[in-house]
C-alpha cells in the first residue's frame, strides 16, 4: 500500500494534462481518440429559447441564489424516476459541476490523517481535486472487497485514517469498466463495516449501449438500510449540456452535520451555483420528464453508433495482431487497448507527429504511473467516420512500434567423421 501526498498529486497531474494539451496544440490536425467531451450534437435537447423563458418562473433569478441551490427538489424527483432513490430535497446540494461536488467533499468531510481511497488508474479529476484539498490518496490496484480490505488495514497500520473510496461504477474513465452487482453489494457491506464512504461519481450512467448496468451503491446502500454509506455525484454535463455547469450531490442518510459543513464550503467557495444556469436546466428537464436518461436519449443513440465504429476499427485493422488487446465497452465513452509496449508522452508525440491521431497513455491516469502498456480510446467527440480513419492510423502506429520478435541464432552444423 502506497500513500501519496497531496504535493505529488499535483505534480504528476499537472505535468501529465499540460504535456497532453501542448502534444494537441502542436498538431491540430490530428484526429482525436483522446478527447473524452460530449459531442456537440448530443447536447441538442431542443429549443433553448424555451428553456430560457423558465428563469422568469425562478424567484429572483438574476441575484444571489439560496447555498444549496434553486433544483434541489427536480434532482430529487430525477433520482427518483431514473434510480428509483428515495431522495429529499434536504438531501441534495447543487454544484458548479461535478468537480465542485469533489472539492466540496474533500474539502468539507476529510480533515488530518484522513486518507482517500482510489482506482488506479482513475479520473485525474478527483485526484487534482484531493491534492487542492490537501487529502492524500492511496490507490488500489483492484475494486474488490479482498483488496480494500487489505489497505484500509495498511491505512490503519500507518497511524492515518482511511475516510472514502472514489468509484465511478458505470463506465468509468479511463478504463470503461462496470462493476459487477455482486462486487456493488459487497463493496456496499464492507463499506458499511468499516465506517467508509463511498463516493460515487456517475457521469456516464444513462449511456448503455448494450443492458442497463446494475443497480447504483447509493440504491444497494438504501436497500441494506444503510444510505449514509453512499455519498452521490451527478452531472448534468453529459446527459444535457456541459455548458451548463451544473452538478449536484445527494446523501440520504448524512451524519448530522454532514450537509451544514458542505454547505458552509459551498458558500466560500462559489456562494451558490447559478440560478439563471439551473432555471435553463429545469425548462430542459421539463421537456424530458424530469429524467436525466430520457434527456440522454439522443446522445445514447448517438454514442453507441459511436462505440460501434471504433469496435468494428479496431477488429478490422488490429484484430489478430499479438499483444494487442481491447474490450468492448458496455457504455460511456472510453475504451481501453492493452499494447505490448510501452506509451508515455512521446510515444503520443510521434503518434500525432507521424501518424496523425492523438491518443491518452492509461499512465497519465495512474497515481503510481503504472499501467504503461495499455492506451484509453475515446470515441465520444469524433465523427464515426474519423473513428475508423483514427483506429487505422493508430493501427499503423502499433505495428510501426510493436517489438519484432528475434529469430533464433542459428545452430551449429554438427561435426560429421568421414566414416559417418
Amino acid at each position: 500500500m502506497v500513500i501519496i501526498e497531496p504535493s505529488e498529486v499535483m505534480a504528476r497531474v499537472g505535468e501529465a494534462m499540460n504535456t497532453l494539451n501542448a502534444i494537441a496544440e502542436r498538431h491540430p490536425d490530428a484526429i482525436s481518440l483522446a478527447a473524452g467531451r460530449p459531442a456537440q450534437a448530443a447536447t441538442r435537447l431542443g429549443s433553448l429559447d424555451a428553456a430560457i423563458g423558465r428563469v422568469g418562473e425562478v424567484d429572483r433569478p438574476w441575484q444571489y441564489g439560496p447555498t444549496a441551490g434553486t433544483l434541489t427538489d427536480r434532482v430529487a424527483r430525477v433520482l427518483g424516476n431514473d434510480e428509483g432513490l428515495a431522495v429529499t430535497a434536504d438531501d441534495v446540494v447543487m454544484t458548479t459541476g461535478a468537480q465542485e461536488a469533489m472539492l466540496l467533499v474533500l474539502t468539507a468531510l476529510f480533515g488530518p490523517g484522513d486518507v482517500l481511497l482510489v482506482p488506479d488508474p482513475t479520473y485525474v479529476g478527483i485526484t487534482g481535486a484531493a491534492a487542492l484539498a490537501r487529502v492524500p490518496i492511496a490507490p488500489v490496484a483492484a475494486l474488490d472487497p479482498a483488496t480494500i480490505d487489505a489497505t484500509l488495514d495498511a491505512i490503519d497500520a500507518a497511524g492515518r485514517r482511511p475516510r472514502g473510496l472514489y468509484l465511478v461504477p458505470d463506465f468509468g474513465n479511463p478504463l470503461g469498466d462496470t462493476l459487477h452487482l455482486e462486487t456493488r453489494r459487497a463493496l456496499v457491506g464492507l463499506a458499511r463495516a468499516r465506517g467508509l464512504w463511498l463516493i460515487e461519481d456517475s457521469p456516464y450512467r444513462p449511456f448503455d449501449y448494450d443492458a442497463p448496468p446494475p443497480p447504483t451503491l447509493a440504491a444497494l446502500a438504501a436497500e441494506v438500510g444503510a444510505p449514509g454509506v453512499v455519498i452521490h455525484l451527478g452531472t448534468f454535463a453529459k446527459a444535457l449540456s456541459p455548458g451548463l455547469r451544473l452538478g449536484f450531490i445527494a446523501w440520504p442518510g448524512a451524519p448530522a452535520g454532514a450537509r451544514d459543513a458542505l454547505l458552509r464550503a459551498k458558500s466560500f467557495a462559489t456562494v451558490n451555483t447559478s440560478p439563471i444556469n439551473e432555471a435553463i436546466a429545469a425548462g430542459l428537464l421539463d421537456a424530458h420528464g424530469d429524467s436525466l436518461r430520457a434527456a440522454a436519449r439522443r446522445g445514447r443513440a448517438l454514442y453507441h453508433a459511436r462505440r460501434d465504429a471504433l469496435v468494428e476499427a479496431l477488429d478490422r485493422h488490429l484484430g489478430g495482431v499479438p499483444g494487442v488487446e481491447w474490450r468492448r465497452p458496455a457504455g460511456g465513452f472510453f475504451a481501453r487497448v492493452s499494447l505490448p509496449f510501452e506509451v508515455d508522452d512521446d510515444a503520443v508525440e510521434r503518434c500525432a507527429k507521424a501518424f496523425g491521431v492523438l491518443f491518452c497513455p492509461m499512465a497519465m491516469f495512474s497515481p503510481t504511473g503504472g499501467r504503461r502498456r495499455e492506451a484509453r480510446l475515446s470515441f465520444s467527440a469524433a465523427e464515426p467516420a474519423a473513428i475508423g480513419e483514427g483506429v487505422e492510423r493508430f493501427a499503423a502506429f502499433v505495428r510501426a512500434e510493436r517489438p519484432r520478435p528475434v529469430a533464433p541464432a542459428l545452430a551449429p552444423a554438427p561435426l560429421i567423421h568421414p566414416a559417418e
